[in-house]
């Protein structure tokens, strides 16, 4: 039997017990103890108006975490995760940026050139509270510390990359069907990105699903689902018109680097999403 005891500060800085009978588990703060051994857990410092609530997430989470058999220290981290994630999905204002993630693709760089860029990239995604995910290189996000990776199906396996990055980093996969979407999660993708929604440039023979196919594969899946493939600003409302809960934004590339000013673009877009029936949708460049 686990007894969990919860204290808020007034900082919303979290304090656990965890009595296992003799065994006292306590985090305070970034410490987590186990008996007398303890270890040092980093995690975002949020400036959220939100101070309550957590205390189901957390004894939810404890136990998914345990049932699944994770150890419990992996279990804690989640859990950190969990509160750092239910934080920035009340609190909207957390980001300045008009983006709400970013993933950068070099499909022909030399490793060393990809990992300088993306540690620039990162430099300036930090600056402005936006997450940085690398494009199917996990070595690549493990180099230099990205917050994630996207994978498309010929990619390494998301069950893989979740293995090798653990559980506090994004991950996300490209799925077309409702099997994919069902498989991602299954092997613990964070969301899918779903598409092309349109006919697209940017990628190559890339199968176009329509809004038809990828509402069937919003309505199918578990998961968060973010549209990509030609989105733009003429066509964003009509795909978070579908209205569908999984639905949470757009990715875009073209919709903003083929425009004169990538600023002004991305805040229109940013406007049409917010404008939308869908809470908090996103922005992902």
């Amino acid at each position: 039997m686990v007894r969990l005891y919860l204290f808020l500060t007034a900082s919303a800085n979290p304090k656990f017990v965890l009595s296992f009978s003799a065994l006292v588990i306590e985090l305070v703060g970034n410490f987590f103890l186990i008996g007398e051994n303890y270890h040092a857990l980093r995690g975002s410092r949020l400036n959220s108006r939100n101070t309550h609530g957590t205390g189901c997430t957390l004894a939810s989470c404890i136990a998914a975490e345990l049932a699944k058999g994770s150890p419990m220290l992996q279990a804690v981290r989640v859990i950190l995760l969990c509160i750092e994630t239910f934080c920035k999905c009340f609190d909207p204002s957390s980001s300045s940026s008009s983006s709400s993630s970013h993933d950068i693709r070099e499909k022909e760089a030399a490793t060393r050139d990809f990992i300088e860029a993306a540690n620039a990239c990162l430099g300036i995604c930090r600056s402005h509270g936006v997450p940085l995910l690398i494009n199917d290189r996990v070595d690549v996000a493990l180099a230099c510390d990205a917050d994630g990776v996207h994978v498309g199906q010929s990619d390494m396996p998301a069950r893989v990359a979740r293995s090798i990055l653990g559980p506090q980093k994004i991950i996300g996969v490209s799925c077309k069907t409702a099997a994919q979407a069902e498989q991602a999660w299954a092997d613990g993708a964070d969301y899918i990105g779903c598409g092309g929604v349109f006919p697209t440039t940017t990628k190559a023979n890339n199968l176009t699903v329509g809004l038809d196919g990828f509402k069937a594969v919003c309505l199918a899946s578990k998961l968060p689902v973010v549209a990509i493939g030609g989105i733009s600003s003429a066509n964003a409302g009509s795909v978070m018109e579908i209205s569908v809960p999984s639905l949470k934004g757009v990715a875009v590339v073209s919709a903003l680097f083929d425009r004169e000013c990538i600023v002004t673009e991305a805040r229109r877009l940013k406007s049409i999403l917010m404008d939308s029936s869908t809470p908090h949708a996103k922005l992902m460049v």
